[in-house]
């Protein structure tokens, strides 16, 4: 089994005030989730199109107010419970966590923001002494029992930059895959091969390659109204 490392660690890297608490009543299309609490209902975004299994009739979540004049709805979804674990949501966080950590996974780093390179565009160049790494951040919430897995949807975007960070890997470039677990309850992260076996072989044929596939774990806890979000260290990633 192939696999890369893991070490642990747990840190508090970003707090989110204003949540509150409601109950999903339906969702009626990826974006959208009617919602229910104190008996009122309202509509919320969700900022993860993703299929998301366990975000179904019934389930807890936690949401943030974010209306403005124009908006169709009055909040942003930002965690569900996945039976009692909380789970994040919000597809703006990844790129924000994975920033947080930086100095934590890479020591006395300097990196810039969204750098285009052979047609693709790359989350963060991490500079580290001598060496420059070009690393793309991906995340998942989805999770079958203690393994996360990855892509929980077709995506031809993560294809192309899995490619490209591989072929940057034969120049001799270092190239990386940063794949963010979004909850606590996790020990390993691995390709989903029944969601798209294309990306499944790509990535790991990547690995082999020389990219980087680093695993970062996060959890999350509800403090009154705030959400806090913990960095709970490395976890591996694992190609069959």
């Amino acid at each position: 089994m192939r696999s890369s490392n893991a070490s642990s660690t747990s840190r508090l890297v970003l707090e989110i005030s204003g949540v509150e608490e409601a109950t999903l009543l339906a969702r009626p299309n990826r974006f959208t989730a009617v919602l229910e609490a104190a008996g009122r209902e309202f509509t919320c975004h969700i900022h993860d199109p993703g299929r998301i299994p366990a975000l179904r009739p019934g389930t807890r979540v936690l949401y943030k107010r974010a209306w403005r004049p124009g908006r169709r709805t009055s909040c942003d979804l930002v965690a569900f419970y996945d039976n009692d674990m909380l789970v994040l949501e919000d597809t703006r966080l990844p790129n924000k966590l994975f920033e947080k950590v930086i100095p934590l996974i890479y020591g006395g780093a300097s990196y810039e923001r969204e750098r285009q390179i052979l047609g693709s565009r790359f989350d963060f160049i991490v500079s580290v002494g001598n060496s420059v790494r070009i690393v793309e951040v991906k995340a998942t919430n989805y999770a079958v029992g203690p393994i996360a897995l990855w892509p929980d949807a077709p995506s031809k975007r993560g294809l192309k930059h899995v490619e490209t960070l591989r072929m940057l890997r034969l120049q001799g470039f270092e190239a990386e895959l940063a794949i963010l677990a979004l909850r606590g309850d996790v020990e390993a992260i691995a390709p989903n091969g029944r969601a798209d076996p294309l990306l499944a072989r790509s990535l790991c044929i990547a690995l082999e390659a020389g990219v980087a596939v680093r695993g970062l774990r996060f959890s999350a806890e509800r403090a009154g109204d705030k959400l806090r979000i913990m960095f709970s260290g490395t976890i591996p990633f694992r190609c069959a």
